[in-house]
């Protein structure tokens, strides 16, 4: 009886020690297989990463080379001399299928746009450009989707305009200023009614946004807005409730 016990006792603990032995090589194994395919995934990535940031560049080049080219075009050379708006744009629109781009955008020489070329089918493509971190690729796809007639995009305008930081001429104040003008553009309608469109907006940011565009503008027809914008001040969102007061604070 005394020797069946002990000999029970002696395989009960044979048997965990073999149990905790397999448990601790599997664990270990795990461990390593787990951490090594981490390293080789993020190896992977990293190079994945390189070949992106690659082909990004070679686009770039190329973009810059075939717009160099272009506008070394004698037509158009001769079209943005005369600084004149229409002109440029009668002739700029036969070189967009040649570099086969979303939106071409002709400048001067001190910058000022002349000429915008896009397609009404290149608006969802050009407003995800709005919320790309550089600044002048937002300006690009402001414009375009504002020539594009892309009213899609007047959510991620509004975005742009609540973005802006108080200070008149500062960067980020200009580029809601433009979202603003774009979202006039895209009402379809003038003098206020192309913001007192937007407080009917089912989305609380275009609300907001609307308002915050008459106070960035020099001349945004307060007046003839303020009955509309009154009624925002009892808005269910109090983010509008205090954009409609700024705006019909006086300045």
């Amino acid at each position: 009886m005394i020797l069946s016990s002990l000999r029970n006792r002696i395989f009960l603990t044979s048997a965990l020690l073999a149990v905790l032995s397999i448990g601790a090589a599997i664990y270990l194994v795990s461990v390593r297989v787990t951490r090594e395919l981490e390293e080789s995934l993020q190896h992977e990535i990293h190079s994945t990463g390189q070949l992106v940031e690659q082909l990004r560049n070679t686009r770039a080049q190329m973009f810059a080379m075939s717009a160099r080219l272009i506008a070394d075009a004698p037509t158009l050379k001769a079209a943005v001399d005369t600084n004149d708006p229409a002109t440029v744009q009668n002739n700029a629109t036969i070189y967009q299928n040649q570099l086969n781009s979303n939106l071409l955008l002709v400048t001067n020489k001190t910058g000022d746009v002349l000429a915008t070329v896009g397609r009404p089918e290149d608006g969802p493509e050009l407003a995800r450009y709005l919320e790309d971190p550089e600044r002048s690729v937002q300006r690009v796809a402001i414009d375009g989707v504002k020539r594009t007639g892309y009213t899609a995009a007047v959510p991620a305008l509004a975005q742009l305009v609540l973005a802006r930081d108080g200070k008149p001429a500062s960067p980020r104040t200009r580029l809601a200023t433009e979202a603003a003008t774009a979202m006039k553009v895209l009402s379809g309608q003038r003098g206020a009614a192309a913001l007192t469109g937007y407080f009917s907006s089912q989305d609380p940011r275009v609300r907001e946004a609307a308002c915050i565009a008459f106070t960035l503008f020099t001349n945004p027809g307060t007046k003839q807005a303020r009955p509309a914008l009154e009624r925002l001040l009892v808005d269910g969102d109090p983010r509008v409730v205090r954009a409609a007061r700024r705006a019909l604070a006086p300045r």
